[in-house]
This record gives structure tokens, sequence and C-alpha cells, in this order.
């Protein structure tokens, strides 16, 4: 709980702007601008790289794919001995070939009785002329306080290997020999860094799209040689999106249950949680066991949660039942939910209807709370199409807090049973397309 209220603090922390290394890369004008006083002082440059203009533009996308591709990105750490600290990607710079971050968080204050400016963390990435720079203003983050390091070089190579110069804050200077140790099959890099005359080392891990994923490093100060280290916490961290739709989703393994008219049921548990570069996938598996027609079958969904596009869709992978990827709804792949999270948004699918492309238009019509107090959000999908009243099909759902789906209705075709001037009778038009719809809800096992 405590480091999501160090995340809600990070929102007040001002954003301080410095100059790049190597090459400046000034942000626009209406941007933040850097003073000289500003500068990481202590600093030590490594020999620059020699690289054609296609090894560089090489170089700058293969380090680029390590870094997240927007702003808001969150970072939560912990490790060793109670250490934890969260970071927030606060402004990025970007050019062809170069890019300039700016990443401000705080450290776990475990005692709580540290002084709130030795918490601050203010680090810098800047990717250029082949190579991933940290600059870091940080006094009380775990490790040396290099002012500057070369994370990762191109090429992106097991046995890659380079030698920098490097300062702490303190003034001390260190030759870091640095090597690439390890790619594994999803792309995460090994780096170690060890300084031969001190036999000082540290080793990390990078992972595409989210930067250092672990850190592990010689415990200073110790009687006796010892590791210390830190490690992304993953489910904490991410784009909004990422993390506000956890609160929307059912708790993991929780078997829920579905029931709705001409005695239709289902019953559905979220399994698994998978992470790519940008977001995180939710694997959802179930089954008709107490449907009312008797007709077996097992079905699975996954709900792609990107959190770059700020997006999340729907996609049924499997339906033993009716033998096709669909369960339910008209709309395949249904793009289900899309930032901002709040009533009178809108966003548009490209769908196909009757064999012919149509635009699926999403609407949150409404948020409300629940009378147990749990948030809720409406959306109704629609599409043009002949056969339906107004000539319009459209789909409704209703996420909880806590609970995920907990309801789903689709208008059925045909005219509704209504006469005269019940055709233009409010109520009565609504009463009828109530009744005009197949429809179910959600029964928690533990209500």
């Amino acid at each position: 709980m405590k480091r999501w209220m160090i995340a809600a603090l990070l929102l007040t922390v001002f954003l301080v702007g410095v100059g790049c290394n190597q090459i400046d890369i000034e942000p626009e004008p209406e941007e933040p601008q850097a003073s000289q006083e500003e500068e990481i002082p202590g600093t030590v440059e490594s020999p620059v790289l020699s690289l054609s203009d296609a090894e560089e533009q090489a170089a700058f996308e293969d380090l680029r794919a390590y870094l997240p591709a927007k702003e808001g990105f969150v970072w939560y750490y912990s490790g060793y001995a109670e250490y934890g600290h969260v970071v927030e990607l606060k402004q990025l710079y970007q050019r062809e070939d170069s890019i300039k971050m700016v990443l401000q968080g705080e450290i776990d204050d475990v005692s709580g009785e540290t002084d709130p400016g030795e918490l601050e963390v203010y680090l810098e990435y800047v990717v250029e002329n082949g190579r991933w720079i940290q600059k870091r203003d940080a006094i009380r983050m775990m490790g040396p306080d290099f002012k500057e390091l070369i994370l990762l070089q191109y090429p992106l190579e097991v046995g890659n290997q380079w030698i920098q110069e490097v300062q702490t804050s303190l003034g001390e200077s260190l030759t870091l020999t640095t090597r690439i140790e390890k790619i594994d099959d999803a792309g995460a890099i090994t780096v170690s860094y060890v300084d031969e005359t001190s036999g000082y080392a540290q080793e990390r891990i990078f992972s595409k799209g989210l930067g250092v994923i672990g850190a592990q490093m010689d415990q200073e100060g110790a009687e006796t040689p010892s590791k210390m280290g830190y490690a992304l916490y993953r489910e904490a961290s991410g784009y909004p999106l990422e993390r506000a739709i956890q609160a929307w989703l059912p708790p993991k393994d929780q078997l829920m249950l579905y029931y709705g008219l001409a005695e239709y049921a289902h019953r559905a548990t979220l399994v698994d949680i998978e992470y790519f570069d940008g977001g995180r996938r939710y694997l959802v598996e179930g089954d008709f066991e107490y449907d009312g027609s008797g007709i077996p079958g097992t079905f699975r969904v996954s709900y792609e949660v990107d959190g770059v596009k700020g997006t999340v869709r729907e996609i049924v992978l499997e339906n033993t039942r009716a033998g096709e990827p669909i369960l339910n709804s008209q709309f395949p792949n249904l793009l289900m939910l899309s930032l901002p999270l709040e009533a009178g948004a809108t966003w548009t699918q490209k769908v196909s209807w009757d064999g012919s492309e149509a635009l699926m238009r999403a609407t949150i019509t409404e948020m409300r709370i629940a009378e147990n107090g749990h948030k809720q959000i409406y959306v109704r999908y629609e599409v043009p199409a002949s056969g339906y009243y107004q000539d319009t099909y459209f789909e409704t759902r209703v996420f909880e807090e806590g609970r995920g789906l907990i309801g789903f209705a689709s208008l059925m075709p045909g005219p509704l049973p209504l006469e005269g001037k019940d055709l233009t009778d409010p109520v009565k038009v609504q009463q009828a397309l109530d009744n005009h719809q197949f429809g179910y809800g959600q029964n928690p096992l533990d209500d």
C-alpha cells in the first residue's frame, strides 16, 4: 500500500531539465529549458564509438527497444533489506537517431526519519551514438552513485565489451570493464560492470520495453563479501492504463458464474497474466457446465491491455461449443475499452459486418457507484445494421471494480412489438428494447 502512496506523491514532483552529453537534445521552445547550473557534475567521458550512418541508426533502434515508448511509465523496484524505490518517466525528447528521458521518483523511507530531500531520485537516460547512458542524482539509491554510466553499448551481442571511466558523487574514480554476459530467448540482456583494481562488481538485467528489471551488486562496507540488489515489481509497474485496469478485473483464480435469459449460463476464471513489451494479457478460461441447453463446451478468452495505445481488446481464442472463436458478441477482437475511462469518452473500430466493412462506435455512457460502493463503467457498442430497430445493432457491457465484466446484453433482430402511439413513448420504447435483448449477469460464488 505504501508504494501506491509513493506513486501518488510522484504527481507533485516538478520536472527539472538537464542538458544531454555528447549531442544536444533540445526540447521544443514551449518545453522547460535546462540551465547550466542544473547539469549533473562529476562525469567522466569514455571514447566515442565510430559508427557509420547505417550502424548508428541500427544501434539506436536496437537500444530504443529496451525502453518504454512514451511518457507516464512507472517502475516499482523492491529488494534487499526492505529497500525499494519508484520512478516515473516524466518527459521524453526524441529525434530520429537519439532520445532523452527524464525519470523522477523517491526511495522508500523504511525508518520514516530520513530527510525527504535525500529520498529524491533523478535519472536521465540518453540514447545516442550507439550507447545508452545513465546520468544519476540520487544519494540514497542502492549502489555507488555513479554520476554517469554507459548501461548498454552497441552491438547488443554476447561478449561485446567496453571499458569506461566513472566517478561517484564523492569523487572516487573507477575503471569499469563492462561486458554483455547473456541474452536469453526473450531478448533480456545481462550485463556485468567490474572494476579490476578494487574488485567491485555489479550486474544488471535489461528487458525490452521495460529497461532495467534487476540489479545485483557488492554490498558496500560489508565485513565479508556479500551481495545486495533489487528487481522490478512488474505487476505494479507499467503505463497508466496497465495499472488502472487491474482494479476492474476479478481476483485471479476466482470462479465467476454468469446467468442469463433462456436458462443461459457459463462460468469463467481468470487463470493467468502474461506480460509483453507495452502491456499485459489476462487469460480467462470457462465452460457452459450449467447452461440449460445441455450442450457442453469450453472457451478461452484473452484480454490484451496495450499500455502504449491505451486500449483493452477482447480476443476469443477458442469456443469448442460454437466451433469458432466467438462468445456471444458479434464483434470479433472487440476494442473493449480505451482511454480515457470517463463518461462520454468514445472510440471507433473497423469491423466486418454482413460480409463488408463497417465502423463500430463505442461510448462510455455512464460511470456510477454501485450499492456495494464499487465503481461501474457502462459501455455501448453500436454499428449500422439493417434488420434491427432503427437500423442499428448494439451491445452493452458493464464493468465493476474487483469483479470485471458483470453484465452483457445484445439487441436481437426484428422490429419492436409496439404499435401506434407506443412507438413514440420513450418509456415504452425503452421497456420494449430491454425485453428485446439477450443478456446475462455475473454472480460471484462468494456472494
